[in-house]
């Protein structure tokens, strides 16, 4: 049997794209055969060790006079604590993220000659882009990098990087998908600047004023929502939700998802929305393009408001154009189902 030890900054119930994903990818793994175990921040209120279903959970103390003292105490303490365990070293180690994560484990590997691999979410490979030649000394006993995206994948051939394996986000098999379609437009996320709300808002400020009116249901919470709850108080179609981790009722309602990211990588909500037959409208950035066929199982829109509006009103009243693009999403997702993801990674381990 062999160890899987994953490494990341926050794990349930803190929850985050690389969070849920990595709990799929690890509770899999588990039914596979693999002993896994997930090392993370300690926040307040939370056991040191603990087991979020059959997933072991390792929470490591950390200072927090500031975020320098809480990366560096993350670090140090993360270290330690497998140096304390060397008896039940890990063969494998996956960190999430370029950062402290895989600080530690491209330090772990020095010592028990681990294998490791690094996956790479969102738009951290942005700072490397103009220092190649420092990616490739910070990262140089790296084994592979897992990216996301064709995007991302593509960025790392600029860095002048081969140790590259594209390996999508992963969904899980709806059942009973539901073939009514529903009346409002879903936003579902964290509410903050890179997930473009503001943008969303403003071009259904601009709808109402022209008569058009499409409800909207919001649902998340962020450290903008309260802002952008008041400035745009006046919208009559809108309605906030909150936070709400049962999102399936949202989406087994909704008429259209949509996503108005200044950058994704490959968006969990997308892929979500698609599981249960819901067309997704996008902003054409990172790897939306990957997930979505223009006018098959959804459409992309450039980030501006009158080509929001253009794009929200040209398939929210075609009926047949959204039956269609059901049956399409419900299609396309299959190649995004956790059990046709999990063999991309016990390949790289083997």
């Amino acid at each position: 049997m062999k160890r899987i030890s994953i490494i990341m900054s926050s794990f349930y119930p803190k929850i985050g794209g690389s969070e849920k994903q990595l709990q799929l990818i690890s509770e899999k793994l588990i039914e596979k055969g693999y002993e896994v175990e997930v090392v993370t921040r300690k926040y307040t209120g939370l056991e040191k060790a603990e087991y979020v279903g059959n997933i072991k959970v390792r929470r490591i103390g950390i200072m927090k006079f500031n975020k320098g003292a809480e990366k560096i105490s993350f670090c140090i303490n993360s270290i330690l604590y497998y140096l304390m365990n060397f008896k039940s070293k890990p063969d494998i180690i996956i960190a999430s993220q370029t950062g402290i994560a895989a600080r530690v484990a491209i330090f772990i590997k020095g010592i028990f000659n681990c294998k490791v691999l690094v996956r790479i979410a969102g738009g951290e490979l942005k700072k490397f882009e103009s220092n190649k030649s420092k990616f490739s000394r910070k990262f140089k006993n790296v084994d592979k990098f897992i990216v996301l995206s064709e995007d991302m994948k593509k960025t790392m051939e600029n860095l002048n990087e081969k140790r590259v394996e594209k390996i999508t986000n992963a969904v899980v098999k709806q059942v009973n998908i539901e073939s009514n379609i529903g009346r409002y437009v879903l936003f579902c996320g964290r509410i903050e600047k890179v997930k473009g709300l503001d943008l969303l808002l403003e071009s259904w400020r601009q709808m109402q004023k022209a008569g058009v009116d499409i409800p909207l249901v919001i649902v998340g919470d962020g450290s903008l929502k309260k802002e952008l709850e008041d400035e745009y108080s006046d919208l009559r179609s809108v309605k906030w939700i909150g936070e709400d981790k049962n999102t399936s009722k949202y989406y087994k309602n909704a008429r259209l998802l949509i996503n108005t990211s200044e950058y994704e990588g490959i968006s969990n909500t997308i892929l979500e929305a698609q599981s249960y037959g819901i067309p997704v409208i996008a902003s054409n950035v990172g790897g939306n393009k990957d997930l979505i066929s223009n006018y098959k199982n959804g459409i992309l829109f450039e980030r501006d408001p009158n080509d929001v509006i253009n794009t929200i009103c040209e398939i929210y009243f075609n009926e047949k154009r959204i039956l269609d693009m059901k049956s399409n999403s419900l299609e396309y997702i299959k190649n995004h189902y956790i059990e046709n993801i999990i063999g991309k990674y016990i390949k790289q381990f083997n």
